[in-house]
């Protein structure tokens, strides 16, 4: 069996916005502390967490291979992680709303920041290329 290697360029590129989500919401988090208090800043985090888990995954599952050769199994890793990267994300949603103390206007303002800029990544992708 033939082993796979990961694209590093891509897998890079996509990690440096789960990177840029994760900074963004310890900031915005900080910031909150700062502003108004530990239970606010929490749940911001919390709610940026649920959305950055998924996408990690999603990332790790889509990069896990590449090449011409292969693109049936890429096919088939971006239909499954995109399956399972829904699924976490609603589990995460209900363990969290169910079993812990969250703000919940904090926790979805988090989980909306931090899902922009997995939407506006492509973006800055392209913008940073041009340059």
């Amino acid at each position: 069996m033939k082993k796979t290697q990961r694209n590093h360029s891509c897998f890079g590129n996509a990690s440096r916005f789960i990177f840029a989500q994760t900074c963004l919401i310890f900031v915005i988090s900080l910031v909150a502390w700062l502003l108004f208090n530990k239970e606010t800043a929490k749940s911001f985090l919390i709610g940026g967490f649920v959305c950055i888990v998924p996408g990690w995954y999603f990332i790790k599952r889509v990069f896990k291979v590449t090449g011409a050769q292969n693109a049936k199994k890429i096919v088939k890793n971006f239909y499954h992680a995109e399956i399972v990267k829904i699924l976490l994300s609603i589990l995460l949603f209900f363990i969290t709303i169910r079993f812990a103390t969250v703000a919940l206007l904090p926790f979805f303002i988090g989980f909306f920041i931090a899902q922009t800029v997995y939407w506006f990544s492509p973006f800055i992708l392209t913008t940073k290329a041009k340059s």
